[in-house]
């Protein structure tokens, strides 16, 4: 029975590798819309999460702002004078729609 947990916990890590790669490859010049853009991230934070990935609400506005292309950049500038409570990636969706 070990082996076999040893063996799914294997797989575990080796799908959350692959989810987070998908995930950190989510980029909005890759997109025609910012909507479109968002339903892929959503959709690809989600894919992290099942396989066992674990995504606080720092890391995931991290992962976005990331995700942004140059001209976005005035964003990651002026997050930190944002009050901690409004940090958040509905505030970096608002901030590029």
């Amino acid at each position: 029975m070990r082996k076999f947990n040893n063996m799914y916990e294997y797989k575990s890590t080796a799908v959350k590798l692959i989810t987070c790669n998908k995930l950190e490859q989510v980029k909005l010049k890759n997109f025609s819309t910012p909507k479109e853009f968002f339903v892929a991230f959503e959709k690809a934070c989600h894919g992290y999460q099942a396989a066992g990935g674990t995504l606080d609400e720092d890391e995931k506005l991290r992962m976005m702002i990331n995700a942004l292309p140059p001209s976005h950049s005035y964003i990651a500038d002026c997050i930190d004078f944002v009050p901690a409570a409004e940090r958040t990636v509905e505030y970096v969706k608002q901030k590029i729609n």
